[in-house]
């Protein structure tokens, strides 16, 4: 203890209990021990799982008790002078035994109750902030309250203990330096919390349509609503409640975007937008679904859902679903058979396909010539010449297979099928036809007339009839013949199977099953487990499995799904209530960039009635910039031989904005590349916006579907046309780092201070002492002298 805080400790008796208790606390050492190991607790929580956590703290508890209980015995056994050094030794081995054995199976006792409980085996690897309760990512978590709270004590216990226990000289210099330091440190890590920007902004190159100079980043952290309604500005909301980590059930939330500030004031009070649950990593799967009434919604119609599963039940896999709306969508195969789905089949197409092939033919063509009455079914292989009967009519096979080309026509894109190649030789002047016969969707075959294409001669009816492979066809409301209705109704599912060397068989589904073994998964039963009057496709909302996450991604809000309820109170003409309430819940992908839609990732326009069409979108909160940012040129320099980046870069104009964000002026020129940011100055603006870092955080690698020969096509420029048509730029500031790495600076000359030039002085004022008493000594009079 100093002698400066001895006196300081005697002027304290003056004060009242309560100030006198406050100020001793806060000029201890303890106490700043005490916080420092907060704050390590604090780290440590911040990176250990949530369940190994716990059990260090049990264990640290029974390690506590363990010491306290022996320091206690040992106190307790040293007052005991009576009993012999023998005795003394057997009584602490038994108890230290005693204590020891306590403590492993108080540990033990603890495993079994944290095991035991369901919240720590679901959160075994979870940290804390990702706990459901609190829900932050690592930054926000290493930014919050607590700590800075318990930094800021930290920084006043500092601050009140130097001042009171260290003396202001020239020795004590080194420790008041370098407790300014730990304290400028402190603030400066504060300071740099609140005022911290990270996000990024996505910019068009400038001779594309549409682009123009970008005036707003987007926040990395923080999630936002946007609302808009027909067209307008969109209103921001922010959610900084929303979870990251973990899934809410519809109803376990209720996030009102409607009581934000300013959302009723931009959008009316009779609009509310609610966010009922929250899906944190997931994905939207396609089902189809009956149409909520009679009318017909666009793309419906009947379809059923099937399942492959054993003999008595179906399956726990994947449903199909097979719908007769969409061609592309009518057809569930694998190596072994192939099942269409057909409603309503016309009485041709249901003919041909009752048309009994020869035996064992496993390829078959039916050729009819209309007008002569002819009608044949054949065995066709490749090769294959023959006459069609009198008619006068020559038939080649030149290929069997499947059809390669794609299909483009809508409803059947993505189709697959098989084709037979005809060469056919007409009677008479009539020219000869190459044509391509279809088997399943035979209303797509085409005829070739020296090279024009156009619908096949109806002179010559051709139908492919592939059975190389099991053929199935379940069939609602067939055109079947009245001999048919002793076996079963109209409204039943039909099955009609063509199968190589058997008569076609067509009967009712019985029990809505029938067999048909899958070589892949081993079931030997396919069962219809729905059927849909009027299916229309919806999107449902599935959970992906934690073992599955990527955990790069996980938090981040990428592959989150986020239900928005959207209620409005409906009026009548006269603009009064009329007591009924809009409702509809939609499912929102978050988006990046708004300005970049695709696929799942796009807002969702509700269409309320006698209020408009309300579009929100789920995205990050949007921070204006003191300028604007335009994109002019793009450089990707890639490794030799391949389209792997080696260095990019953007040449960019910085434009001034005036108060509505509208670049105003003459632009600046920068170009920042990888790991070369740039940095623009702004005058005269809030302190977190005032000095803006803009780097490289990622360029258009082009479309995915591009060859990477056409990825490397250039222009007479030397640009890759098919790349780069934008970049993304990673903005963020400093606020803040100056002050730590200053703080750092005096502990780093500080330090030395303290431990070399603190005991050099020392030293040498301990030797001008001696040396003074010695002078002193040698010049006082001696008892000789005075006698």
């Amino acid at each position: 203890m100093s002698a400066k805080y001895k006196r300081v400790k005697q002027a304290d008796e003056a004060l009242p209990a309560p100030l006198r208790w406050l100020t001793r606390a806060f000029s201890s050492i303890t106490l700043s021990v005490i916080l420092l190991i907060c704050v390590a607790l604090y780290g440590a929580a911040g990176s250990m799982p949530f369940y190994f956590l716990l059990i260090g703290l049990a264990w640290m508890l029974i390690l506590a008790g363990l010491v306290a209980g022996l320091v206690t015995f040992g106190v307790r056994l040293g007052g005991k002078t009576d009993w012999s050094t023998g005795k003394k030794m057997i009584i602490s081995a038994g108890v230290l035994l005693g204590l020891v054995g306590s403590a492993l199976l108080l540990g033990q006792l603890s495993y079994a109750l944290i095991d035991s409980m369901p919240v720590f085996e679901q959160h075994k690897a979870t940290k804390v902030y990702k706990l459901p309760a609190i829900e932050m990512n690592e930054t926000e978590f290493f930014g919050w309250w607590p700590l800075q709270i318990i930094l800021l004590l930290f920084v006043v216990n500092m601050i009140w203990a130097t001042i009171r226990r260290i003396e202001f000289s020239i020795p004590r210099l080194g420790v008041l330096t370098v407790h300014t330091g730990i304290v400028t440190m402190a603030l400066g890590s504060v300071f740099y919390a609140q005022l911290k920007l990270e996000g990024d902004m996505f910019i068009v190159r400038s001779d594309l349509p549409g682009a123009r100079p970008v005036s707003h980043f987007y926040d990395r952290k923080m999630p936002a609503v946007f609302v808009s309604v027909d067209n307008a500005p969109a209103v921001q909301v922010e959610l900084p409640e929303l979870p990251r980590y973990n899934e809410y059930e519809m109803g376990e939330l209720d996030i009102r975007l409607h009581e934000k500030p300013g959302f009723a004031d931009r959008l009316g009070e009779d609009l509310r937008i609610t966010i009922p649950g929250f899906i944190a990593y997931g994905e939207l799967q396609p089902i189809w679904i009956e149409a909520p009434d009679d009318t017909v919604a666009p793309g419906s119609g009947p379809a059923i859902t099937l399942a492959m599963g054993d003999q008595d039940t179906p399956g726990m896999g994947p449903r199909t679903t097979l719908t007769s709306a969409k061609p592309a969508d009518r057809l569930m195969e694998n190596e072994a058979w192939a099942l269409e789905y057909l409603h309503a089949p016309s009485p041709q197409r249901l003919a041909d396909l009752m048309s009994e092939p020869p035996a064992q033919a496993r390829h078959a063509l039916l050729i009819e010539v209309p007008e002569q009455g002819f009608r044949e079914v054949r065995e066709i292989n490749p090769g294959d010449v023959f006459e069609v009967g009198d008619t006068g009519y020559r038939i080649e096979i030149e290929d069997i297979g499947p059809y390669g080309l794609p299909f483009v026509s809508e409803g059947y894109r993505g189709a697959t099928d098989t084709q037979t190649t005809l060469n056919i030789t007409t009677p008479g002047p009539t020219k000869p036809i190459k044509r391509f016969a279809l088997h399943r969707y035979p209303e797509r075959t085409q005829d070739f007339v020296e090279g024009q294409r156009g619908d096949p001669d109806p002179a010559i009816r051709t139908v492919y009839l592939d059975q190389s492979k099991i053929q199935a066809h379940l069939l609602t409301d067939p055109p079947l013949p009245e001999s048919f209705a002793s076996v079963g109704s109209q409204d039943d599912i039909w099955v009609l199977l063509r199968i190589a060397g058997i008569k076609p068989i067509i009967s009712p589904l019985s029990e809505g099953k029938m067999p048909l073994a899958d070589p892949e998964r081993g079931d030997s039963w396919i069962h219809v487990v729905q059927r849909l009057e009027r299916a229309v496709q919806a999107k449902r909302s599935v959970v992906t499995p934690r073992q599955l996450r990527d955990p790069k991604i996980e938090g981040t809000y990428e592959k989150a799904l986020l239900p928005v309820r959207v209620e409005y109170d409906l009026r009548d003409e006269n603009y009064k209530l009329t007591g009924e309430t809009f409702s509809k819940t939609i499912t929102l992908r978050q988006m990046p960039y708004l300005e970049q839609q695709g696929g799942e990732m796009k807002p969702e326009i509700v269409s309320i009635p006698g209020y408009g069409n309300v579009e929100v979108a789920f995205g990050r909160r949007r921070i204006q910039l003191p300028f604007a940012v335009a994109m002019t040129d793009f450089e990707m320099t890639p490794y030799p031989g391949s389209t792997i980046p080696k260095d990019f870069q953007s040449d960019l104009l910085i434009y001034p904005v005036d108060e509505s964000g509208q670049p105003n002026g003459a632009p600046e020129r920068a170009s920042p590349h990888m790991n070369h940011p740039v940095v623009h100055r702004t005058a005269d603006v809030a302190l977190p916006l005032r000095k803006i870092k803009l780097s490289q955080a990622g360029w258009d690698p082009g479309d995915p579907m591009t060859s990477p020969q056409d990825k490397m096509l250039t222009d007479a420029n030397g640009r890759f046309v098919n790349q780069q048509r934008f970049t993304i730029l990673g903005v963020g500031n400093n606020v803040g780092i100056r002050v730590i790495a200053f703080g750092g600076f005096l502990m780093a000359i500080g330090i030395p201070y303290a431990f070399y030039a603190k005991p050099w002085l020392e030293k040498r004022r301990a030797r001008k002492i001696a040396a003074a008493i010695t002078q002193q000594s040698k010049s006082a009079p001696t008892a000789n002298d005075a006698a």
